[in-house]
């Protein structure tokens, strides 16, 4: 009978040893994939401010002369977490949404930065019209980010958390 105790021991052991690494294997490939999956989701969401600031810049010019400070219509339930600034000269704001605040979403006139408004984490893109006269920023709160990368992870992970017990 010691020669069954030992071979269940042994069983044993092999199995904890077995189900241990892939535990390790799969926490690893999990982190993995969602911190991959988080920065191809920064490189998105940058793609879009950029790509906003890029179309609302071809749209300055004549138009704007004939508006003044305004607030354009939140037409989207996560419109709240975007914000959108037209600046004259880069010191007198022309037009604005909803969510944006009223001083300047970054001191930064070109490309992206971090800052930090009213307690809040943004992320903000820049950039002047062709002729110098109007700085469009766009920001989006990090808040929103992360709440996407939070269903993203739970999406990815969740499957995994049922196969582990399964495998």
């Amino acid at each position: 009978m010691s020669g069954t105790a030992q071979a269940y021991s042994l069983k044993r052991r092999l199995l904890l040893a077995l189900l241990g690494s892939i535990a390790v294997v799969w926490l690893a490939t999990a982190l993995f994939s969602y911190f991959d999956a988080r920065h191809e989701l920064d490189e998105l969401l940058d793609g879009h401010l950029a790509q906003s600031v890029s179309l609302l810049v071809a749209q300055t010019g004549q138009e704007l002369e004939e508006i003044d400070t305004g607030r354009m219509a939140q037409l989207h339930k996560r419109a709240r977490s975007v914000a959108i600034q037209i600046w004259e000269n880069g010191d007198r704001l022309r037009l604005h949404s909803a969510s944006a605040p009223v001083e300047r979403l970054s001191a930064r006139d070109e490309g992206f930065s971090d800052v930090l408004i009213g307690g809040k984490r943004w992320r903000v893109f820049s950039a002047w019209d062709a002729g110098r006269r109007y700085l469009v920023q766009v920001g989006e709160r990090y808040e929103a980010r992360d709440e996407i990368a939070a269903n993203l992870a739970r999406n990815l992970l969740l499957p995994l958390l049922f196969a582990l017990p399964l495998l």
